[in-house]
């Protein structure tokens, strides 16, 4: 893409990866961490995530480009709980995972634990952080 042609640029900062609209054309500075660099330098492009022809198009890509960022990091953080319910870490064999997820089960079991009404909800919980993890891991 020649960036060259195309007047509004998105650009993401090298450093602080701040997201921001502008018309730059071969420097530019961050506002967050007042980082300056090069946009367009000897054939290469440096934190052009996108370029357009008209300023709404580059608003819209920031706001669906920012809320895409905002569920990936939401996705993250519950698989981090997920793991963190289970005593596990992120790293763990599938073994681990499920050598972990049946103690935990079979300590839970709602048949198990008929007089225990809180047994039942942290059961849920468990089962509900093996399927996160699974779906993550990709091991259905």
């Amino acid at each position: 893409m020649n960036v060259e042609l195309l007047k509004y640029h998105v650009l993401r900062c090298p450093k602080c990866g701040q997201i921001k609209a502008s018309t730059a054309r071969s420097k530019t500075r961050c506002v967050s961490c007042m980082h300056g660099w090069q946009i367009h330098s000897k054939g290469s492009t440096w934190g052009v995530l996108a370029s357009f022809y008209t300023p709404a198009q580059a608003s819209q890509f920031v706001q669906n480009y920012k809320a895409k960022l905002a569920m990936e990091k939401e996705q993250t953080n519950e698989i981090r709980t997920a793991f963190s319910l289970l005593g596990l870490d992120e790293n763990c064999s599938r073994e681990q995972f499920v050598q972990e997820y049946r103690k935990r089960a079979f300590t839970y079991h709602p048949d198990l634990n008929k007089d225990n009404p809180v047994a039942k909800e942290q059961f849920k919980d468990v089962t509900h952080a093996a399927q996160q993890i699974r779906s993550a891991m990709g091991w259905n």
